[in-house]
Order: structure tokens, then sequence, then C-alpha cells
């Protein structure tokens, strides 16, 4: 039978499609990469994102020099902010005055704080009870001060003020101090004040509570000046803002102890009018050293001479205050003070405590009193300082009480300070020892009238500013 025409390829194909395939998969064996290419590959990858993130590193990264640059700046930054709170141009903060919150320009200050007065004190009087005839001791604490102060400038550093508000030692409330502006006439040695300021008269009633040596003013201060010796008026100041040698203020007042009283006169106030004036002399030193009574920091030989008088009308009184006084401190820690007051009043007829006016038909008299205070200070390292003070007065009979045994005062005090911080943190310590007693009452100071007998106190006491 013959054959068909395509048998022959039927039986070829076969072989053809399994050639075509053996040489298809041959081609694509021989196409793909060995595993050494691979490998080789991904070498040349790394190399490359290498070089790439070497490349991002060295465009983002800060040199050494910027690096410190920054960390510098971060650490002024954190610094600042530390100390200071930025608030829409005003800083807060705190520098030697304590804390304070002002203006970035300086024209507005405000500078509050306050300080407080821990006293125990013990009294011992030889001839104190039943008509002196037996001792009497009398012990107790009292905060004999508490104040709370804003002072600082307004509108330019020319303009500062300073409120002080103070707790009564004996009921707890809150009263005004001194309260005023003061204004320095720019390029001039000329300051004015107005308010309630302290009465240009004496260094030690001008020296703040909290820079005094002894626990307590000295007792012819307290009684004769007031302890701050506030009054109401206005002042002119000359050379208290620059560095002039000779410092003085003089003022129209409402009259010596005329601290919030309203516009009348006496006897519904205390006094009618008064005037005022002190001047200072510094023969060396600088004035910074003046504001208080220790040597403590004292680099250089100071010493100042002060006279002050004031003139107050009270009804048919007059009274006249003047005072002379001195001041030394040397390096080493060596500190002194002295000074003479006088009390005139032309018909006296009130207290000691008093201007010397009164209403109704008590008789008067002219009296005079004279009074010598003397102070030395020994400063031991940072934080000890010692102290004695002796304090004469010899008051004019026609003014003391019926039952004083005696116009003569005499006072010796030694005391120690020790400074935990300065004037911010101080215990001081001390005794009072009066031979002839008192013949007034002055329970500022913790001393009490005694017929004659010796007198003690002793002070303890804690203060604390900030």
């Amino acid at each position: 039978m013959p054959e068909r025409p395509n048998s022959f390829l039927c039986r070829v194909l076969p072989y053809i499609c399994i050639a075509l395939f053996i040489g298809t998969c041959a081609f694509a064996h021989a196409q793909e990469p060995t595993q050494q290419q691979l490998l080789d590959e991904v070498r040349a990858l790394r190399a490359e994102v290498k070089e790439l993130r070497g490349q991002l590193t060295a465009q983002t990264q800060p040199s050494k020099e910027e690096q410190a640059r920054a960390a510098a700046d971060v650490m002024r930054d954190a610094s600042l902010h530390g100390k200071m709170l930025d608030v829409e141009g005003f800083t807060a903060g705190h520098d030697q005055r304590g804390f304070i919150i002002q203006s970035t320009d300086g024209r507005f200050v405000l500078h509050p704080w306050f300080f407080i007065q821990v006293r125990d004190a013990t009294n011992y009087r030889e001839d104190g009870k039943h008509n002196g005839t037996e001792p009497d001791w009398q012990n107790g604490f009292e905060i004999r001060r508490a104040k709370l102060i804003l002072d600082g400038n307004a509108v330019t550093p020319d303009l500062t003020y300073q409120i002080i508000w103070a707790v009564d030692r004996k009921t707890g409330l809150l009263s005004m101090e001194d309260a005023w502006a003061r204004y320095h006439i720019p390029t001039t040695p000329f300051a004015v004040r107005a308010g309630q300021i302290r009465d240009p008269l004496d260094h030690e009633q001008l020296v703040f509570g909290t820079q005094t040596l002894g626990a307590e003013r000295s007792l012819v201060d307290n009684l004769f000046l007031n302890g701050d010796g506030i009054v109401q008026g206005v002042s002119v100041g000359y050379g208290y803002d620059t560095e002039s040698v000779i410092r003085s203020e003089v003022a129209f007042t409402d009259g010596f102890r005329s601290s919030n009283m309203n516009f009348q006169d006496f006897s519904t106030t205390n006094a009618d009018w008064g005037a005022a004036g002190r001047v200072e002399w510094k023969a060396t030193g600088n004035w910074q050293n003046y504001r208080d009574f220790t040597a403590r920091g004292t680099t250089d030989n100071m010493l100042v001479f002060g006279a002050g008088v004031d003139y107050t009308e009270a009804g048919d009184t007059a009274q006249l205050l003047h005072v002379v006084d001195a001041q030394y401190e040397r390096p080493g820690g060596l500190g002194l003070y002295a000074a003479y007051l006088g009390r005139a009043v032309r018909n006296n007829a009130g207290p000691i405590a008093s201007n010397g006016g009164a209403t109704g038909t008590k008789a008067t008299a002219d009296t005079y009193d004279a009074t010598v205070r003397v102070t030395a200070g020994w400063a031991i390292g940072e934080h000890w300082e010692h102290f004695v003070r002796y304090e004469y007065i010899n008051f004019d009979p026609a003014e003391l009480p019926p039952t004083a045994g005696h116009r003569y005062l005499n006072s010796i005090t030694l005391g120690s300070n020790y400074f935990f911080a300065g004037w911010r943190a101080k215990l001081t310590g001390e005794v009072t020892y009066l031979p002839q007693g008192s013949p007034v009452d002055e329970d500022g100071t913790n001393i009490l009238a005694n017929r004659g007998g010796n007198e003690v106190v002793v002070r303890v006491q804690f203060q604390f500013a900030i």
C-alpha cells in the first residue's frame, strides 16, 4: 500500500521538538549569571550604598566647630532660662538684691522681699515687783519685726520707689511704714523724694533694721527717735547719686512721728509741721560701707562724720532734736560708731516717747535730754562678729513720771552675731546690763521701768530675709 505523504513528517516531528527544547534550555542556561557574578554584583551595590551614605552624612552633619558652638548656645540658653523667665519683654530672676522682675531695658524693676526677726527675751529687775521691794522675771518669744518690702524703679532708673508694710508685734495687723517715690534729676547731684520717708536726722535711725549689729536698735533710738523715725513730707537730696564726698538732705514734713496721719493739725494728729536736715562728710573710704554697722568685708579705711536736726511744732510745744555722729571702719574687721543726741522741748507736756505736746491743763516746762551712744564691733572671719555698746541718758526730771526713782540711765550691751548667709540669715545673742535700771518702759528693747535696782536683759534673735 502506498505511503501517505505526511507519514515521514509525522515520524521526524517529535525528534525536531525535542531538539528545539534542548537547544532552548541550553541557551537559557547560558544566559543566567553565575554565583560568582551575583556575589560581585552584591559587593558593588554595597559599595555604592556606603558611598552615598557618606555623601549624605557629610552634607547634613555639622563640623566639630559648629557642634561646639551649638552646644555652647544650648547651655547659655538653659542657664538664662534657669534664672530668668522671658515674658513679653520682661525677665524674672535673682541678683545680689534678691528676686527681681524687670523689663529687658531696665526701665521697670520690681524687687519684692520680706524679712522676719524672731526673738526670745528675758528681763530681770532687782526691784521690779511690789513697789520695788521684790525681784521680777519676765520671759517670752515675740516676732519683733516682720516686714514686706517692694522697691525698684519705674519708667526710668532715675525714678525709684519703696513701699514697706510691717506687722504689729502685739496685734498682728499690717500697717504702712515707708511709702515714697524719688526722682533723681539727670546729670545733676540733686534728687526729690515725697511720701512717707525716714526723717533725715540720725544715722542709726536711717540704717535699715536688718543691718544693725545688735538684735535691737539702741535705747536712745527707740525712745527719742521713734525707731525708724518715719515722717510724711517732701525732701531734696544732694550727692546720693554721685561719688561726692558730701551728702545732704533737707525735708519739710508734717512733723516728727507723723506716719499714717491725715492732713489735720495737732491735736487731731501728732504735730502741726516740721523741718529736718542732715549733712554727711566722707573723710575717706566709700559710701557702700556706710550703709550698715559691720566692718565685715571692709577693704579700705572709712571715716564719715554726720550731723542732723529736726524741728517740730505741736500746738504750744516746739521740739528740737539735734545729732552729731561719726563712724569708722578699717580692714581687719574693726568698726566704731559714736553719737551725741540732744532734745530740747519748749512747754513739754507729753511723755518721753512723744513730741511733748499734750491737750488739757497739764503743767508744762522747758526740758532738755542729753544722750551718748558708743558701739564697737570686731568681725572675725566670714561668719562671726562680736560687739559692745554703751549708752548714757540724762533725762530732764520734769518729764519723768512721779514713780521714777532716778533720772540717769547707763546701759552696757555685749553680744555676738553669727552670719549664716550675710544679713539674710543671722543669729544674734546679747546681754544688756543696766546698773540703775530704767526710769521708763521701752518694751521694744525689752526694757521695763525699774526704781533703781539692777536690770538685766538677755536676747536671742534669728533674722531671716529673702
